[in-house]
């Protein structure tokens, strides 16, 4: 597709996908048709589907996967058939996060960060809590929020593993996907030495994941 497109084409189509997809804002019509000449995942079919991507949908993925958001407030925790040691650790995970949250709102992103290591540490003595769905949902949320936190703070390294890890147990967690592709482009801006290569590299990264984002978020919604 990109291949055959003169620069001016491909100027036009950034210009059209940047709205809803702010990591290409920097990404000149050379470096998509490198990219892609390499990177051929994403098809005419799936290209059409993003630039028409509105309404409800559009406004729910803008809204959650923005980099400066704020995590949700903490749910009470959820009844369970939980043994008593294990719910009751839930119960102070779960007023953990609500804690974090009101300091992640004043923007205290190093001790929101802080309590959610609190959480994850909870989670992981108790196996219980751990293994199951309550647990694992937890810990999910609390590493895309640690991840927030660091984007917000210019930790990019942290961020990156964060999701990576939410990603390695959930390949189809599209929060995930859009945080480390928003990490991985942000960390690549700050680095302006890196060589030509290098900026294929992380650019061709940054597409695949951001694609995978749309994608399942596309499939949540449904």
């Amino acid at each position: 597709m990109f291949a055959t497109m003169s620069d001016a084409e491909l100027q036009k189509y950034i210009d059209s996908v940047k709205g809803f997809n702010p990591m290409m804002a920097n990404v000149t019509p050379q470096q998509l048709r490198q990219m892609t000449s390499r990177f051929d995942g994403m098809s005419d079919s799936d290209m059409d589907r993003a630039k028409n991507m509105a309404g409800p949908e559009m406004r729910r993925m803008q809204e959650q996967m923005g980099a400066g958001q704020q995590p949700p407030p903490a749910a009470a925790p959820p009844t369970s058939d939980l043994p008593p040691m294990a719910k009751n650790d839930l119960e102070k995970a779960t007023a953990l996060k609500g804690e974090a949250a009101k300091v992640f709102k004043e923007k205290q992103f190093d001790k929101a960060t802080e309590k959610y290591y609190e959480i994850l540490n909870i989670i992981r003595e108790n196996d219980t809590l751990k293994q199951s769905p309550e647990g694992k949902e937890l810990e999910t949320t609390s590493r895309l929020n640690i991840a927030l936190c660091r984007l917000n703070s210019k930790d990019y390294d942290i961020a990156i593993d964060q999701c990576e890890r939410v990603l390695d147990k959930n390949p189809q967690n599209w929060k995930a996907s859009f945080r480390l592709a928003s990490a991985m482009k942000q960390k690549m801006e700050s680095l302006p030495n890196l060589s030509e290569e290098q900026k294929q590299k992380s650019l061709e990264s940054i597409l695949r994941h951001s694609k995978t984002a749309m994608d399942n978020n596309s499939k949540e919604a449904q």
